[in-house]
């Protein structure tokens, strides 16, 4: 019987047939790698929208009042993110996706891929990767920082003043929280965007000695390359969207936007 012959591949046909494999998964890890980031968007976004669900129950709860907490007490030095514990599974929402690396130094300020963290009264929740917008506060000068007794240098006062809820407009452009590298940030309508890396945090980290309402282009604790050239805030009427950087400056931050009123809490 004449045995049958098999013709086996040149040298030529494999290098034509690794290049075409090449050729695919170069076409087809951006498209991978793209994907990804919009799912990591879509958790995230998923993560804002539920803090400000949080953020309103509680103010409903008790009595259109922020969440703050006083320089001593249960709560005493505590960040908003430990008080909405009751109000939502904030252990997990607490985190971005995409910043999911390691940050372990006391007092110091996220990134595009990394936490913030700031030890408190619950270590449980002393890093996140969303910061409020502490114009929803009222002091006489805007100072998250004395109001929420955050630093031993400024206690807060006896008898808060928050504005009063709800607003009189503006709520759906009114952002409450997003993507951030610090838990409190107080924007202005003149901050500069930073330029650098290193310009973005600069202005990030925690001071005790420095008022928080002193601090000039605190958009820059905003201004982060997290999703897609964007992050994502929720408005004060609970809904969110991927805003993009640029267009940050175009939102209502800053209590010289609004329409309020406000009132005093003992």
């Amino acid at each position: 019987m004449k045995p049958i012959s098999r013709r086996a591949f040149t040298l030529i046909e494999l290098l034509v047939v690794v290049a075409i494999i090449a050729l695919l998964i170069a076409i087809l890890l951006p498209s991978l790698g793209r994907a990804k980031a919009q799912a990591n968007r879509a958790r995230c976004l998923a993560n804002t929208k539920a803090i400000a669900i949080s953020l309103r129950t509680y103010m409903s709860d008790w009595d259109t009042t922020p969440p703050y907490a006083k320089s001593t007490g249960t709560y005493a030095n505590s960040y908003w993110i430990v008080l909405l514990l009751p109000y939502g599974n904030i252990e997990k929402i607490r985190q971005c996706p995409v910043a999911n690396g390691s940050n372990t130094t006391p007092d110091t300020a996220g990134s595009v891929n990394t936490p913030w963290y700031h030890p408190g009264s619950n270590p449980s929740v002393a890093s996140g990767c969303y910061g409020l917008n502490s114009w929803i506060f009222n002091t006489s000068g805007g100072d998250s920082t004395a109001l929420l007794s955050t630093s031993t240098a400024s206690p807060a006062p006896t008898a808060p003043e928050f504005w009063t809820w709800p607003f009189q407009s503006h709520e759906s452009e009114i952002p409450l929280v997003g993507d951030g590298a610090w838990p409190n940030i107080l924007p202005h309508p003149g901050d500069t965007a930073p330029t650098t890396l290193a310009a973005e945090q600069s202005l990030a980290n925690y001071n005790p000695a420095e008022s928080e309402s002193t601090k000039t282009d605190q958009m820059h604790r905003f201004a982060m390359d997290r999703h897609l050239k964007g992050i994502n805030v929720a408005f004060l009427d609970g809904h969110g969207e991927t805003v993009k950087l640029g267009a940050l400056w175009t939102l209502r931050w800053n209590t010289s936007q609004w329409s309020t009123t406000s009132k005093t809490v003992p």
